[in-house]
């Protein structure tokens, strides 16, 4: 009956963790960023603001993104301090990467560049949030950001813990079953 309960537990767990939430974007402020895929095809081509709440945006495990950061401000005649970080949430256990900071003084109003990334097989098919803050007048990003944008991705790829959970599930069901046939069809 033990093992009855722990798989109908850890069926419950792998399928939670095999949903993921809506995709889609959020931006506050007055930033925005795009990314670019290199090599892709059809090309691939996101901007945090024109991403709709929901819109799903199937992105390759590996790849090369130019990058480009805007903040929507005239650019200033004289130096000002900005500061922000750019990370990725990843599914559970594994936490948030880090994947770009700045603090600095200067007139820029944008910016770009070129990211890898390579994800592990393991996160096919699994949702990743792609997190902006940029703070204006710091070089220490406190208090509320300037503006923030969030952008959830999907992985390509097929979720193997969906399977899992979905195997889990049936040993679930069954295990239930056979506990009340064997207790006389009563619960």
């Amino acid at each position: 009956m033990r093992w009855i309960r722990a798989g109908s537990a850890a069926g419950i767990v792998f399928a939670a963790l095999s949903l993921g939430a809506a995709a889609g974007a959020t931006v506050t402020g007055p930033c925005d960023g795009t990314a670019e895929w290199q090599g892709v095809e059809p090309p691939l081509t996101v901007t945090a603001s024109r991403l709709a709440p929901g819109q799903v945006v199937e992105i390759p495990l590996e790849g090369s993104v130019v990058w480009t950061g805007t903040i929507d401000i005239a650019p200033p005649a004289e130096s000002r301090d900005a500061s922000g970080h750019v990370e990725v949430k990843l599914p559970p256990p594994f936490g948030l990467v880090q994947v770009g900071t700045w603090s600095t003084s200067g007139t820029l109003v944008e910016n770009s560049g070129k990211y890898t990334y390579d994800f592990p097989a393991i996160l096919s098919g699994f949702e990743v949030t792609v997190v902006g803050k940029h703070w204006e007048g710091t070089l220490i990003p406190s208090g509320d950001p300037t503006c923030s944008g969030e952008v959830t991705l999907t992985l390509q790829g097929t979720n193997p813990i969906g399977f899992v959970a979905g195997g889990l599930s049936l040993v679930s069901i069954m295990g239930a079953y056979l506990a009340i046939r064997v207790r006389g069809g009563s619960l």
